[in-house]
């Protein structure tokens, strides 16, 4: 079995696959992870919840809590963090690839018919 991309969807289907028994391999045209991961949802995220917490920081004498100095937005510090959740998740993702036999391909795969897929590693081997 062989998935084209590997965003969600790749991922899942080749690690179903792979855990009832099938040889799988996974094409990708750069880290696996796809839009999600990299672009969308992921960093979104990450952005959105450290934006969550500055104003409960800010406030926080409200609850008892005294912080000396000003409260700052870090934006390098807050990309840092995204980074770090990324690099977590693909290291995850590659450990559980790894450890189920699915082999990786940097490449633009496609299909050539129903038994065959073509790629088109982005550094030959």
């Amino acid at each position: 079995m062989v998935a084209i991309g590997a965003g969600t969807g790749g991922i899942q289907s080749v690690i179903h696959a792979a855990s009832r028994g099938a040889k799988c391999a996974l094409v990708s045209r750069a880290d696996d992870g796809g839009e999600c991961l990299h672009f969308g949802c992921i960093p979104t995220k990450s952005m959105v919840r450290s934006m969550e917490v500055h104003p409960l920081v800010k406030n926080a004498s409200t609850m008892g809590i005294d912080i000396l100095g000003d409260v700052k937005v870090n934006f390098s510090g807050i990309m840092a963090r995204q980074e770090s959740i990324i690099s977590g998740i693909l290291d995850r993702v590659y450990k559980a690839l790894t450890a189920m036999r699915i082999d990786f391909f940097e490449g633009v795969g496609s299909i050539v018919s129903q038994n065959m897929v073509k790629v088109k590693l982005n550094k030959p081997q």
